[in-house]
């Protein structure tokens, strides 16, 4: 979403909370944007969902094309590729795994393709016994944004076979206000894989 578009939508009594919402930035990020802009009543929250449906529709169909063009780029592929197999496919843009090294691809990739002034939020996974406090301190530490620590799932005792144990459990890094963000990845995997065959080499 443009600046321009953000100001259209202001003007036809939108608030700030949900275009920011729609464009994948802060609130306060949103008012600069619209600065001077004198909002009519505002919308109905009927109206308000429907353009949001919309906004994410156009936002997919945009993305399944730009796919095409951002296959020579190994971190979107990477991190694309990643998102595919692994990422949240509802609600808003997040990533689980065990390995930071996946986090940190996944934040890198956010970062470079999503907005450079995305917020994160992480939420671990633990079994009953694991040290909390020390758990988020080490996730914290793995990633280069700030990340504040959400409420942590517990798993309790007795409830199945553990596997291997997991010092720091699994950790889930969620963009915060990513709605937008996420219909674009969405459409990015739709473009992908329309692409990948037509990559295939010959045989």
């Amino acid at each position: 979403m443009t600046r321009e578009e953000a100001r259209i939508l202001r003007a036809e009594g939108h608030t700030l909370a949900a275009i920011a919402e729609m464009a994948g930035v802060h609130a306060t990020t949103m008012g600069r944007w619209c600065a001077g802009i004198s909002a009519p009543p505002g919308l109905g929250s009927r109206d308000t969902q429907r353009h949001h449906r919309e906004a994410a529709e156009a936002e997919f169909e945009r993305a399944r094309w730009e796919a095409l063009e951002l296959l020579e780029d190994p971190l979107w592929v990477a991190g694309t590729t990643m998102y595919w197999g692994e990422g949240a496919k509802s609600q808003h843009l997040g990533l689980a795994n065990s390995d930071p090294a996946a986090i940190r691809l996944f934040e890198e990739w956010v970062l470079v393709h999503h907005d450079p002034d995305a917020e994160f939020t992480i939420r671990l996974h633990l079994h009953d016994g694991d040290d909390e406090p020390a758990a988020i301190a080490w996730w914290q530490q793995q990633i280069a944004s700030t990340a504040p620590a959400g409420k942590t799932y517990w798993k309790p005792s007795g409830t199945g076979h553990r596997g291997r144990i997991l010092a720091h459990g699994i950790c889930t890094l969620r963009v915060r206000r990513s709605t937008l963000m996420l219909a674009r990845t969405l459409g990015w995997i739709g473009g992908l894989s329309i692409a990948l065959p037509l990559h295939r080499p010959a045989a």
